[in-house]
């Protein structure tokens, strides 16, 4: 008998083992042909609205562009365009990177170099995103409000649960001795042990995607620590404190969450009769938020340059998608010079040169596309100080703090006429 325990348990085992390998093969070769694949990527699971609360609520700055001039450029639909990442990291550090046009050429020229580094290396490339794709997208709350507001989450009394334990440890014990008395209390046990414990799980099961994604990001950063590409050492290298986190967590993460993840094996299932009966995963959610609490600013420290790489990895598929492309030659004069020109979000785009060394000018009939050579500007001028990319052969130009007053509108319910509207988005 105990042969065939030993032998079962071996067979689920080494069944587990491939059952991970495949799924990795598989999701390798996905992210190879991704990559050679210059169609757009389906970003309808973007929540635009969380990035959107997220970033107003925690990332803007005076810097920052403001939203009428990221309305008038329709920078929502450009960062759709380019939103190739693997995870909510990059999604929001991406959308963060956008509205945060930089004012010196150093970190502008690291992040090109990073991007360059990312598309020559397939190697280096394809085992990032296969490293960045476990940590999830999917979740309808910011990670990062989830971290940074970590001190208020309340955790649940621990005492029902251990009393619950108790009671179901002495009844099943009180079965050899009286079976009738023993068996009744046991199922009354049961009955206690399974209200006290759905009670507090159905609090818990808001906070459970991003348990799970918190646990997915260390498992991936981890992996990413112990990469050993010299060009990316120093990112690399800065979350190598990782290492000692996904340790601390992975058994509190695993117990406390229920079906597949990165943690998870198809021990899961058995398992989760174990959980409910000695409310184990109660007593480690607890112990999982006060570690969660004493270490949060090292996980933000893990969010940020995940989100980075994951961003980059983007940014690269997504030059590689454009028709052709320059980087920014940045000058000490206060002038604009492009040659070929063109507005990214439009397939057939007609390219444009020009050269502005003072105020300007645009004239022409209705429809004639001043308005879209003016967001074409716009845009990449934008695109020059984030992404270092513009949509053109030669673009020159110094750095400049970006407003548009494009698509303005009246407002009747606040009787407020179009040129109230221009006044004081000029002001």
């Amino acid at each position: 008998m105990t042969i065939l325990i030993i032998l079962a348990i071996t067979i689920l085992v080494l069944w587990s083992i491939h059952k991970r390998k495949r799924k990795r093969n598989l999701i390798l070769i996905h992210i190879q042909e991704a990559w050679e694949n210059i169609s757009p990527k389906d970003n309808s699971s973007t929540d635009l609205e969380i990035l959107r609360e997220e970033y107003k609520t925690y990332i803007a700055n005076k810097n920052s562009i403001d939203e009428l001039t990221w309305c008038d450029l329709e920078m929502d639909k450009v960062f759709l365009k380019m939103n190739f990442t693997s995870s909510m990291a990059g999604e929001s550090y991406l959308y963060e990177l956008l509205h945060k046009p930089l004012f010196e050429e150093d970190e502008l020229t690291e992040r090109n170099r990073v991007i360059e580094i990312l598309t020559n290396s397939s190697y280096l490339r394809t085992k990032l995103q296969y490293s960045l794709s476990v940590i999830g997208k999917s979740c309808s709350r910011s990670l990062y409000d989830y971290l940074l507001n970590c001190e208020e989450l309340k955790t649940p009394n621990k005492w029902p649960h251990i009393i619950s334990a108790i009671f179901l440890f002495i009844s099943v014990a009180l079965i050899f001795y009286n079976r009738t008395i023993g068996i009744l209390l046991c199922l009354i046990a049961i009955i206690l042990s399974l209200v006290t414990y759905f009670k507090d799980r159905a609090a818990m099961e808001s906070d459970l995607p991003l348990v799970r994604i918190v646990g997915n990001m260390l498992m991936a950063a981890k992996e990413l620590s112990q990469m050993t590409d010299t060009n990316l050492s120093c990112y690399f290298n800065k979350i190598k404190v990782s290492q000692k986190l996904c340790k601390q967590f992975k058994i509190t993460i695993r117990a406390i969450s229920s079906g597949v993840t990165s943690f998870a094996s198809d021990m899961d299932i058995v398992s989760d009769y174990l959980r409910i009966l000695t409310h184990i995963d109660i007593f480690l959610y607890n112990s999982y938020i006060k570690k969660l609490k004493a270490s949060y600013k090292e996980l933000i420290l893990i969010y940020q340059i995940v989100g980075f790489l994951d961003s980059m990895v983007a940014i690269a598929k997504y030059r590689k998608n454009q028709l052709y492309f320059c980087t920014p030659n940045f000058t000490d004069t206060l002038s604009i010079v492009t040659t070929d020109i063109y507005h990214p979000l439009i397939n057939t785009a007609v390219a444009n040169d020009f050269t502005g060394t003072r105020s300007t000018l645009f004239t022409g009939t209705n429809a004639s596309g001043k308005s879209t050579f003016l967001r074409t500007l716009g845009i990449n001028a934008l695109l020059a100080q984030t992404i270092y990319t513009v949509h053109a052969t030669r673009f020159e130009t110094n750095f400049y703090h970006i407003h548009t007053s494009i698509s303005l509108k009246d407002d009747l319910e606040q009787h407020e006429s179009y040129y109230m509207a221009e006044i004081k988005a000029l002001k």
